[in-house]
């Protein structure tokens, strides 16, 4: 398992201390702001990029990896709510 993957678990259970379980399935936890972070990543990664602060072969990698998180990230929200319906 990535680091990644473990950090954001730990992450994500933190962050919805004292909610109630239901309530934290409903909203998929903290998933949809890590979503969206990762989305901010892509974007300051293409500036990066563009302004020629990464090499190609780097970016292309950290935007993989990023794309890959979305998509894991996306997989957990789904789950999350469907156990609550």
């Amino acid at each position: 398992m990535p680091a990644w993957r473990s950090w954001l678990s730990k992450w994500r259970e933190r962050g919805t201390r004292g909610t109630g379980e239901k309530e934290k399935r409903r909203r998929g936890g903290n998933g949809e702001i890590a979503k969206g972070s990762a989305g901010e990543v892509r974007s300051l990664l293409w500036v990066a990029n563009e302004i020629g602060y990464l090499e190609k072969l780097v970016y292309e990698k950290l935007r993989n990896a990023s794309m890959e998180l979305s998509a894991w990230l996306s997989n957990q929200i789904k789950a999350l709510k469907v156990v609550v319906k």
